[in-house]
């Protein structure tokens, strides 16, 4: 289903729904604070308020991201963030306040005539970095995806609610052809590769000091359950039932 679709009304969809995944994400780690916020946080904001709406409804998964647990060593369990949740200590993280921050500032932007769309652009990054880095998030992907987990945790009321957390998604095992990626995006500490087939099999080397558990797109989404019941064993990233 796309939300966005004008095909069927959502009216009509909220009555035959049974299942909704919600994977809908800007994965730039270092996007635009507001452009985040609107599809990390409030976009999963959105997708819970419909689900709420449809009346045949046995589970609503979202697919969250293994790195909201930021930069943090050694065993970490798979539990749902609390609302308000920082992983620097001592910081309380009111999401309306972000919000808030976020209207401000493109306020104050647009009140200076002398404000390029250059100059925007580089200061929402650079807030939602340093947003992200004040509550111990490392980027604004991870930090936005953390707050999303927040609000379908507040929100979802009586909702069977699913998160997933698979770690780092990358080309197609088989289908429709062994390697085959759409976009560029791939492992930070890895060099450019000049074809999406030499991710195949994963043969270029990572730092030792920086393990990655890389997943075929395939297997995260094998991952995903399809019933509330007889949920799949193999699992490649946290999976948390609220």
């Amino acid at each position: 289903m796309v939300m966005g679709s004008k095909v069927r009304g959502r009216k009509e969809l909220s009555n035959e729904i049974d299942i909704i995944v919600n994977g809908a994400a800007t994965t730039n780690f270092y996007e635009r604070y507001d452009v985040a916020f609107d599809s990390n946080v409030l976009g999963a904001k959105n997708i819970c308020e419909f689900a709420k709406k449809c009346t045949k409804l046995k589970m609503l998964l979202h697919v969250s991201t293994a790195y909201v647990a930021g930069e943090q060593e050694g065993l970490i369990l798979e539990k749902p963030f609390l609302m308000g949740q920082a992983l620097r200590e001592g910081r309380h993280l009111d999401i309306a306040s972000e919000l808030n921050l976020i209207k401000e500032t493109r306020r104050e932007m647009k009140a200076s005539n002398r404000c390029s769309e250059k100059t925007e652009k580089r200061t929402m990054k650079e807030l939602g970095l340093k947003r992200a880095k004040h509550f111990g998030w490392p980027n604004t992907y991870v930090f936005t995806k953390a707050m999303g987990e927040m609000l379908l945790g507040h929100l979802r009321g009586d909702l069977p609610v699913v998160i997933i957390r698979p770690s780092i998604i990358t080309s197609i095992l088989k289908e429709p052809l062994p390697g085959w990626m759409e976009g560029i995006s791939q492992p930070s500490d890895q060099p450019p590769a000049p074809t999406p087939v030499l991710l195949a099999g994963f043969p270029l080397p990572l730092r030792r000091s920086s393990p990655r558990l890389l997943v075929p797109s395939p297997a995260a989404f094998a991952s995903i359950p399809v019933e509330r019941n007889g949920l799949p064993l193999q699992d490649f990233g946290g999976r948390i039932l609220l």
